[in-house]
């Protein structure tokens, strides 16, 4: 066997692979830039030009027949392909094309757009981009001379031959993505599992949308727009402009900028041609002006929030209904296999499935997302995990152990800062007491789980007011400030020593491997070593055995600080101590949590969302007690490689989507 049969046989897939790319029919107006994947595959429109196919050991393959080619190979290799592995370059699309016009399903499928996101997840994963990107050669450009052709056209025009070539061609591009990609995963049985899980939650939908509901709520949404808007104002006040104007008149100076390119009438109220007002929702001059003293620049704040994101709102909801017009009813959870650096899946498909959180009336569309009949959710998540992972790491013993006991964490911290006794509020306690205790442990809590990657006070008093709504007045009034943000801080970090510490030794340790070549261990959990694929490149050896990359590694010259930089970006990223922490500890949560995903499917109940450090899981009407007690004791399980680490879980059923 060659490396990759090895690999898929190892992972129990057929060692024989097959490379297949469709082409088909698309203009101007109907083309998948312009219209979700299963609006584009389901429109009467929809007509196949050509396939291309390549089998290992064997050339390529083209045929304008796409019927009859797809018989003969299931004529060879099964009803659904099963004695084959099938690698294509974006699933979403071809796997609907089976589904839905073929009329079955390959059983082991491959993406290439995955494969490239592991060894370079910043980076962009169309074919024109990875290909060249790792040699493998590069895409054509013939199929934009058959835009708006029908295949008889495409033939009395002397174009079949410009077709066939580019067709072949991203299949050969696709099969050597394949043969360079698939062997650079360091964990490669469980990410081909997870990789197949992925594509499986867009697949195979399981949520049924209420579409009456929800284009009632879209209309409720629209009304929203005009909410909140101070006597006085009206809706033009809040163009980028005209705001910006107000908030000079009541700001001053002080108005919140960012560097930008600002338009002529804005320089004078910026006053410089490099910068921009800051007012997007995660900028921190929004969150400056959302707090301030005035309460009618906070209610103008709000307004022009408001009005920034509802469109946002209403046209994501009219996705959900597009696609699930589409999809009988249903529709499927568009994810990205390896989004994010530390491996979590991103949101993606025009509706992001990570981000139904936030204000109130976004738990309506959640509401407009239900089960199967006679069927219910199960959620449970992961408590704490993060702040659990970090004292693992650290090898903080007292913090782990205090996890495993059950003890409260949140108030020991809270005591040591103020030096009051502090517990969870019961329901007997007067008022006063009980919102004492609150608030006391509410500041624990942010300790816990704000300093653990070494934030300063003035982002921890900003993820204070924005995380905890019971805190937002006491801010407001400068009860908690600077002062008291630094005290927790530096509290944390002498109750729990040897965090701090993991900072150090993360970043020691890299720099080491810049500087020497070398590897280098830290706490025997986290190892640090040359990617041997590429020159330039680190590699951080999770405790699960999986690697997280990065290119481009260096001492920057400028600031004497660790950089590194994603393929494809002409951005530097800088790194210290306290965001490797970050992305080895989210990292290895990730894996905890795929783990425990593979082990609730293999007991039987399938998991049909994951956000994060949650699993949602659908469950028959009437075993929803068993498949809590299996979920919840999944979760508190530990993987094999670090059956020492605690785990916590707590969620419960529901008959919507969370």
């Amino acid at each position: 066997m060659n490396q990759v049969q090895q690999i898929l046989h190892d992972a129990g897939m057929p060692t024989t692979t097959v490379t297949l790319d469709f082409e088909t029919y698309h203009d101007d107006e109907y083309c998948l830039k312009n219209m979700p994947t299963a609006e584009y595959i389901r429109d009467e429109r929809f007509e196949f030009l050509s396939v291309s196919f390549k089998q290992s050991g064997y050339d390529t393959r083209f045929s304008t027949d796409v019927p009859d080619t797809l018989g003969r190979m299931r004529e060879r290799f099964g009803d659904n392909l099963e004695r084959c592995t099938l690698c294509v370059q974006n699933h979403r699309f071809e796997m609907l094309v089976f589904k839905y016009i073929v009329g079955f399903e390959p059983k082991y499928v491959i993406d290439t757009m995955d494969l490239a996101g592991y060894v370079d997840p910043m980076a962009p994963r169309g074919l024109a981009a990875i290909a060249p990107r790792y040699g493998c050669g590069e895409k054509g450009t013939a199929l934009a001379d058959v835009k708006g052709m029908h295949l008889d056209e495409i033939r009395r025009k002397g174009l079949l031959e410009g077709l066939r070539e580019y067709n072949a061609q991203d299949v050969n591009l696709q099969d050597a993505l394949l043969h360079k990609l698939l062997p650079r995963l360091t964990n490669p049985t469980q990410e081909l599992y997870l990789m197949r899980h992925t594509m499986g939650l867009f697949l195979n939908p399981v949520l049924y949308v209420d579409r009456e509901r929800a284009i009632k709520f879209m209309e409720t949404l629209s009304e929203m727009k005009t909410r909140n808007i101070p006597e006085g104002y009206e809706e033009d006040n809040f163009k980028d402009l005209a705001f910006a104007r107000i908030m000079k008149g009541f700001l001053g100076d002080d108005l919140p900028t960012k560097p930008g390119k600002p338009t002529k009438n804005m320089i004078p109220i910026t006053g410089a041609d490099n910068l921009i007002p800051a007012f997007a929702k995660t900028d921190k001059g929004m969150v400056f002006i959302l707090k301030h003293e005035n309460e009618l620049v906070r209610q103008l704040a709000q307004a022009k929030q408001d009005r920034q994101s509802f469109p946002a709102h209403i046209k994501r909801v009219q996705r959900i209904v597009t696609e699930s017009d589409c999809r009988d009813g249903t529709i499927g959870i568009p994810l990205k296999y390896y989004g994010a650096h530390t491996g979590r899946v991103a949101g993606t498909g025009g509706i992001n499935f990570l981000n139904f959180s936030g204000e109130d009336f976004m738990q309506e569309i959640k509401e407009c997302m239900t089960p199967p009949p006679g069927y219910k959710f199960v959620v449970y998540d992961s408590a704490a995990i993060e702040a659990r992972g970090v004292a693992w790491l650290a090898r903080q013993d007292d913090l782990v152990q205090a996890f495993a006991d059950g003890a409260d964490v949140y108030c020991s911290l809270a005591q040591s800062i103020t030096g009051m006794y502090t517990r969870k509020p019961r329901p007997a306690d007067p008022p006063k007491i009980a919102a004492g205790y609150d608030i006391r442990r509410t500041l624990g809590k942010v300790g816990i789980l704000g300093n653990g990657y070494g934030m300063g006070e003035e982002r921890a008093l900003e993820q204070a007011w924005a995380k905890n709504p019971s805190l937002r007045p006491l801010i407001d009034s400068g009860q908690i400030d600077l002062n008291l943000m630094r005290k927790i801080k530096e509290t944390y970090r002498s109750d729990y020593s040897m965090i701090p510490k993991l900072w150090n030794k993360l970043e020691n340790a890299m720099r080491w491997v810049i500087l020497r070549d070398d590897f280098a261990d830290v706490n025997d959990r986290i190892r640090f070593e040359r990617d041997p694929h590429e020159a330039g490149a680190v590699l951080m050896r999770l405790p699960s055995g999986r690697c997280m990359r990065y290119p481009r590694a260096r001492i920057s010259s400028g600031t004497g600080g660790i950089v590194w930089r994603p393929e494809g970006s002409t951005k530097d990223y800088h790194l210290w101590g306290g965001s490797l922490t970050e992305n080895a500890v989210q990292a290895l949560c990730r894996d905890i949590v795929m783990d425990q995903l593979k082990m609730v499917e293999d007991a039987g109940y399938p998991v049909i969302h994951h956000i994060y450090d949650s699993l949602v899981v659908l469950c028959e009407g009437g075993d929803e007690e068993a498949c809590e007690e299996v979920v919840y004791d999944i979760m508190r399980t530990s993987s094999d490689w670090c059956l020492d680490l605690p785990l916590d879980a707590e969620g419960g059923t529901y008959n919507c989507f969370k």
